[in-house]
Order: C-alpha cells, then sequence, then structure tokens
C-alpha cells in the first residue's frame, strides 16, 4: 500500500510541475496581443495579416497609423513581415527577415506630405521574449543593425540628384521588462559598442551638396516609466494627471562628427570631437528635469568667407533645469544651471580684435547654479491655458525665492565671483517697479577689473571719459579687497525696501 501511494504521490507530482511549467510556457499569439494592446493604448490604429503555422506566427502587412488631433495630419508605417517562433523552454523568438522594408508616409496641412522606403538589414540579430503575458521580458542583441532610405518622395517629387541616409549600430545588447497592472511598468537597460550616421546630397543642376558623417562609441542608457493603459498623445496634461512619469539616463565615451557642403559656390567644412557626455532626465505630473554634462570638445571648422580656419574648445560643460508646470497653491523647488568651463578660441580669430596681443588669451569660463521656489498659476502643458498665457501680459506664476549658489564669469584677465539669495513679497508691486519685492543679500567680488580697463584704454575700445565713469561706478558700489586689483561688493534689500551697497543706502 505504501508502493502504491508512493507511486500515486509520484505521478500526482509530476503532473503538478508539467501543469506549472505549460502555464509558464509563453504563447506567439501574447507578444503579439500585448504589442496591439501597447501601441492601440498610445493612440495608434495596429493591423496585419496573422498566419499561425506550427509553432510559428507570422505577421506581415503590419500597419500603424495615427491621426492627429484637429485633423491636422496623419502619418503610417508598414513593416513587411515578422515571425513569432514558440521554442521549447517557453520563450518566444522575434524573427525579422533579412532585408525587410518599412514603408511609411505622412500628411499634413502645412508640412505638406511624403512617403517613403526604409530598408533594413542586420547580421547576428537575437530577440527573445520570456514571461507571461502580463510581465514580458525582452533580451536582444546583434553584431549589426543598418536602417537606410531606399526611397523618398516629397510632395508627389523625389529628390532630385544622390540623396543618402543610413544609420548604423554595432555591437548592441539590452533588455526590457514589461509589466502590465493598473498602469503599464516598462524598465529598459541597453548599450551599444557605436553608432554611425551617414547623410549626404548633391543637387545636380546647382551644385549645392551637404553631407554629415557621425560616429558615436560605447552608447549606454537606461530608462523607467509608467503609463497608462489607454493614452492620448495630444493630452499630456491628462496623461500626467492619470500616473504618466518616466526617467532615464544616456551617456556616450567618445562622439566625431564631420559636417559639409557647399551653397551657392560657398562652401564649408567643420569637424567637432568629443570625450564623451552624459544626460539625465525626469518628467511626471509636477516636475521636468534635464541634468547634462559633458567632458572635452573641440569644433574645427573652414569656410570660404574667412581666409583662416575657426578652432573653438570646450573643457568641459554642464546644463540643469528642473522646472515645476504642475499648478499649485504652495511653492515649488526649481533650479537653472549652465556651465562652459575653459572656452579657448584660435590665436587666429584673436587676430580679429586684438592682434597685438594686449588682452591675456586665457580660456573663458561661465558658471551659473540657482534655484529657488515659484509658485505656478498656469498648466504650460494644457493647450487653452498656455494660449491664454500667450495673449495675456498677467505672469504664469510666482517668484517667492531665490538663491544664487554660484556664479562665475573668467574671461581676459578678469574674474567676477558670486552668491546670495532672496526672498520676494509678491504682494508688493510698486517697491520696484512691478516686480514683487526681493529682500536678502547678494555678495560680489572682482578682480582685475582696472587691468583691464587699462587695456581697452590702450586697445581704444574705450574712452579715457568711459573708463572714468565705470570706475567711479566701480567705487560707489565696492570696496577694496585684500588683493591687489579687487573689489567687493555686497548689496542688500531690507524689508522696507531700502537698498544698500556695502552699509551705505542707494535706495
Amino acid at each position: 500500500m505504501t508502493v502504491h501511494f508512493t507511486r500515486r504521490a509520484t505521478t500526482a507530482l509530476a503532473f503538478i510541475f508539467m501543469a506549472q511549467t505549460a502555464s509558464a510556457d509563453l504563447m506567439a499569439q501574447d507578444v503579439w496581443a500585448d504589442w496591439k494592446s501597447y501601441l492601440s493604448g498610445m493612440g495608434y490604429d495596429i493591423t496585419a495579416k496573422e498566419n499561425m503555422s506550427g509553432d510559428t506566427l507570422t505577421l506581415s502587412d503590419i500597419e500603424v497609423k495615427l491621426a492627429m488631433p484637429q485633423e491636422t495630419g496623419t502619418g503610417s508605417g508598414v513593416i513587411e513581415s515578422i515571425s513569432l517562433r514558440e521554442n521549447s523552454d517557453g520563450t518566444v523568438n522575434i524573427v525579422f527577415p533579412n532585408p525587410h522594408r518599412i514603408s511609411f508616409s505622412f500628411s499634413d496641412p502645412e508640412a505638406g506630405s511624403g512617403e517613403g522606403v526604409l530598408e533594413a538589414t542586420h547580421d547576428g540579430l537575437i530577440a527573445t521574449v520570456s514571461g507571461d503575458p502580463m510581465n514580458l521580458h525582452y533580451e536582444y542583441s546583434f553584431d549589426m543593425v543598418n536602417l537606410a532610405l531606399a526611397n523618398l518622395v516629397i510632395d508627389g517629387e523625389a529628390p532630385k540628384g544622390d540623396f543618402v541616409f543610413e544609420v548604423i549600430g554595432r555591437g548592441g545588447k539590452g533588455i526590457s521588462d514589461m509589466k502590465v497592472g493598473s498602469m503599464r511598468d516598462v524598465e529598459q537597460d541597453y548599450s551599444m559598442q557605436s553608432l554611425d550616421v551617414n547623410f549626404s546630397f548633391i543637387e545636380p543642376e546647382s551644385g549645392n551638396n551637404g553631407n554629415l558623417r557621425a560616429n558615436i562609441a560605447g552608447l549606454a542608457g537606461t530608462g523607467s516609466s509608467t503609463l497608462p493603459k489607454q493614452m492620448d498623445p495630444t493630452d499630456l496634461t491628462g496623461m500626467l494627471a492619470s500616473g504618466m512619469k518616466g526617467s532615464g539616463t544616456f551617456s556616450y565615451d567618445k562622439a566625431t562628427a564631420s559636417l559639409g557642403g557647399k551653397a551657392d559656390g560657398s562652401g564649408f567644412a567643420s569637424e567637432l570631437t568629443s570625450d564623451g557626455g552624459e544626460l539625465t532626465a525626469m518628467m511626471d505630473g509636477e516636475h521636468l528635469s534635464y541634468v547634462a554634462s559633458g567632458k572635452a570638445s573641440t569644433l574645427h571648422t573652414t569656410t570660404d568667407q574667412l581666409p583662416f580656419p575657426v578652432d573653438v574648445s570646450f573643457g568641459y560643460t554642464g546644463f540643469k533645469l528642473d522646472v515645476p508646470f504642475a499648478q499649485s497653491e504652495e511653492p515649488q523647488d526649481f533650479a537653472f544651471g549652465l556651465t562652459l568651463g575653459e572656452l579657448a578660441v584660435s590665436e587666429m580669430v584673436w587676430g580679429l580684435f586684438d592682434p597685438t596681443g594686449t588682452l591675456p588669451h586665457d580660456p573663458a569660463t561661465l558658471e551659473l547654479d540657482v534655484d529657488g521656489k515659484a509658485k505656478v498659476d498656469v498648466n504650460i502643458f494644457d493647450p487653452e491655458q498656455a494660449e491664454a498665457m500667450a495673449m495675456s501680459d498677467t505672469p504664469p506664476g510666482e517668484l517667492h525665492a531665490l538663491n544664487i549658489n554660484k556664479l562665475l564669469l573668467s574671461m581676459v584677465g578678469a574674474r567676477l565671483s558670486g552668491d546670495g539669495a532672496f526672498t520676494f513679497d509678491n504682494s508688493d508691486l510698486e517697491s520696484f517697479g512691478g516686480v514683487p519685492r526681493p529682500e536678502g543679500k547678494l555678495n560680489l567680488q572682482l578682480a582685475g577689473a582696472n587691468t583691464l580697463i587699462d587695456k581697452l584704454i590702450q586697445m581704444g575700445f574705450v574712452s579715457d571719459q568711459d573708463a572714468m565713469g565705470a570706475r567711479m561706478m566701480m567705487g560707489m558700489f565696492g570696496v577694496p579687497g585684500s588683493e591687489p586689483d579687487t573689489i567687493n561688493s555686497t548689496i542688500e534689500i531690507n524689508a522696507e525696501g531700502h537698498v544698500t551697497a556695502n552699509g551705505q543706502r542707494i535706495k
């Protein structure tokens, strides 16, 4: 009896295990159903011919359409075919023909209409989907993918002459997870060894031409987004209100580009290099933010309009923007930053206005970092509110606080730096001519100003009388610093609206 019980238990466990394994298998129709749900939820109309043969679902003439609001235009694309092949391990392979063609068309009352064909080829492309219908996991990799424009017609006419556009990716891989619940959550992680962009055209009649060759190496990125199941692309405010949000990062190790062309007999050529950069972006129902940074970059340009090349370089660059856009009764945080570090130009450019080398030709730097609080009265993503704001003289919000964390401007031997903080009384628009009354302090330090003025007089850019007025202003608002040719200034505004400079009232 014990033997019979053991056999029955073993058999039952085997059936349970087999049932669980079978239920975990992903079907080709599951993947296709999710594609249709995802795209239709974003406002697209998607159709295709379906043919299930054995373990493979072949989709042909896959057409995706999007109609713009108020009949302002339409766009569509057609992919020749994609196959979804079920594997014995419960996964599904996505198989693209090699090559395969993608047709597209668009129509807009203002931009006109057009149609074209993109031809895609690939080498070593592998794409697999696993998981279950409500939680799909994508993995893909490729040795090479090439997307080239094979045909283009604009307003019924094909471009005359030679026209080339192609994008080539090499050494790519990535993963993507889509989890469907009350919302659709998407997580992505990808990388690519290199990306090339090639563009060129030649007009046979005029001889006008242009070309772009760009290469970006060491690409990498991540992304995370939460999307409503049903979205109206024309109603960004509504989508954000329903919980849409997203964030992502993108970086690259090195980039080079060459741009050239000729128009009306005049030609130019530029070479750009960059040692890398990074971008982070985030958007939710209340804030939009961007943070970008770049390493050393150079630009070399020659043109028929100048007898010498122009060289410009940066040691580093940066940009920061964090702005609220949701209406709120309470002030919200904002921030802005801009960095142009070690800007240098070639001596030939300096020679245009300083041929004798009177001024220091050291690289220039600009750094600005501010943040604060503001109350937003208008949702800028609401078309009706944005239009009303454009037609009105009323500000879209109120500034409540401003912190100047860093101010730095260094060039031609002079250096201005500072910091400060102010609050603003929006109930008092009279003390400062319609601007909310500020209260706070600004600290400034200026070095090398008198030496710079002397050099500008020597060069003939500034007259003695103008220089005297400038020095009187510096004496009125500043006091000598501890180092030679330095001036310090503290500007204060009190609660009564009185303005003082270094303790002396000037308003």
